[in-house]
């Protein structure tokens, strides 16, 4: 499968995610978090199919995740007046993203960077509802990952295919955050 055919009409996309979250949550008077999690809520699922069939993130799209992320976060954050919970979120965004890049570099192969660029997005949301909650999710992501991996190598050892092959980790990555927010 081709990347540029699958990307090809997320700008359109993209923008009316980011347009539609801000108007939403301005609309119905919530928070920072939920105009981030919508814009999300319309873009993980393109990165989590993306990843689930060619076993990568497109570097656009974890791009225009975090970027759309943050604009949301500060956009909706500066009318809310939260300006604690905005900086706590573009931290643990950084932080994130910095420890899976590194995990990903010490590991080779096992994380690649467009998880580390997805978590950037992720742990920018889980960063606004608190510290706490992104390590809950990283937590809930590799039990996510483990029972995953384990599914995975059952099904191909029953289907006498090889070990080796790539097991897409947005689709944890996604799940576990999902999980910690619904747990806080």
């Amino acid at each position: 499968m081709d990347e540029a055919s699958l990307t090809s009409r997320l700008p359109s996309i993209i923008t009316g995610a980011v347009w539609g979250a801000i108007a939403t949550t301005m609309f119905i008077g919530g928070s920072s978090a939920t105009a981030a999690w919508l814009f999300l809520a319309v873009l993980a699922p393109w990165i989590v199919w993306i990843d689930l069939r060619v076993q990568r993130i497109p570097t656009t799209l974890a791009y225009l995740a975090a970027g759309g992320t943050a604009a949301t976060t500060i956009v909706t954050g500066v009318v809310d007046d939260t300006g604690e919970a905005i900086v706590r979120a573009l931290a643990a965004g950084a932080a994130a993203g910095a420890t899976l890049f590194v995990l990903a570099v010490l590991l080779r192969g096992g994380i690649g960077l467009g998880d580390a660029r997805l978590v950037v997005s992720l742990g920018m949301v889980l960063g606004y509802a608190g510290w706490v909650t992104l390590p809950a999710a990283l937590i809930f992501a590799i039990l996510a990952a483990f029972v995953g991996v384990v599914l995975a190598r059952t099904i191909r050892m029953i289907r006498s295919e090889p070990a080796q092959s790539h097991i897409a980790l947005g689709p944890f990555l996604a799940l576990g955050s999902a999980l910690a927010l619904a747990v806080s």
